[in-house]
């Protein structure tokens, strides 16, 4: 019986330093790429894509129920719906008249 526990033991201790040494034994590769370098590619602008004629509304939430812009004025105004959004949920619409 004590056999057994010392075997125990002994196999618990070699089990946790094979781990301590496969853990500590090198250094991530997260740790290779410096600090300026993950900076610039976090702060790293797109360019402004401007579209001619195009117009994208930002809806308003108020009080949990977002306002529906009314078609009929729209129209009147030579604006119409390309059904499209954007990734944060703004509509898109486009001009239909020249200014």
């Amino acid at each position: 019986m004590q056999l057994r526990v010392f075997l125990r033991n002994c196999l618990t201790v070699l089990l946790g330093a094979a781990a301590a040494i496969l853990v500590s034994g090198q250094p991530s590769q997260f740790n290779k790429v410096q600090p300026k370098v993950v900076r610039d590619l976090l702060e790293r602008h797109r360019k402004v894509e401007f579209v001619p004629g195009e117009i994208i509304v930002k809806k308003k939430v108020v009080a949990g129920i977002t306002s529906e812009v009314p078609i009929q004025p729209l129209v009147q105004l030579g604006v119409e719906s390309t059904g499209n959004k954007t990734s944060g949920g703004e509509e898109i619409y486009h001009l239909t008249t020249q200014l």
